[in-house]
């Protein structure tokens, strides 16, 4: 089958050339919250919201998890993604994340308008592909994950600020 690259730069340039710097999609689970790829790689962000494999253990395989990704701003342009929600074992999460560039050719959030609740981490990998997927544990821990298929590991890394 395919599957789509969100590292794929010329696709990357194709939506910011069009005017394009967010995709939300859903249809690919990703865990029991929101994944998010920050626009920091290529001028646009990528959020993935299907929950609906949160908890194979629960009947409705999402048990008490809850995902409400929300695009919050002052107009249509100037559009923040912030995650809240419950993981599927009842910790609360959060996520502000930075506004996705607004000029087609930049591809850095250096140039956008940083908030101070902005986490430039979110959306982003270390060096070993641990991925900072939410904040957590009243804004002590970063959820990460990583993954090969449909194996995916999570851990809690202290949050330095």
């Amino acid at each position: 089958g395919y599957t789509s690259d969100a590292f794929d730069a010329d696709v990357a340039k194709w939506l910011r050339q069009n005017g394009i710097h967010r995709v939300v999609v859903g249809h690919r689970p990703v865990g029991d919250s929101p994944s998010v790829l920050s626009s920091c790689y290529h001028g646009v962000e990528i959020l993935t919201c299907d929950t609906s494999f949160s908890d194979v253990s629960a009947d409705d395989n999402r048990g008490c998890a809850v995902a409400a990704p929300l695009l919050v701003g002052p107009s249509l342009t100037k559009l923040r993604t912030v995650l809240s929600g419950i993981l599927h074992d009842g910790r609360p999460y959060t996520g502000t994340f930075p506004l996705p560039p607004s000029c087609a050719e930049d591809t850095t959030t250096a140039d956008a308008d940083i908030d101070e609740d902005d986490d430039l981490l979110l959306g982003t990998h270390d060096g070993d592909y641990w991925w900072f997927k939410a904040v957590i544990n009243n804004g002590e821990s970063y959820l990460q994950c990583r993954g090969q298929g449909r194996s995916v590991q999570y851990r809690d890394v202290p949050r330095t600020k």
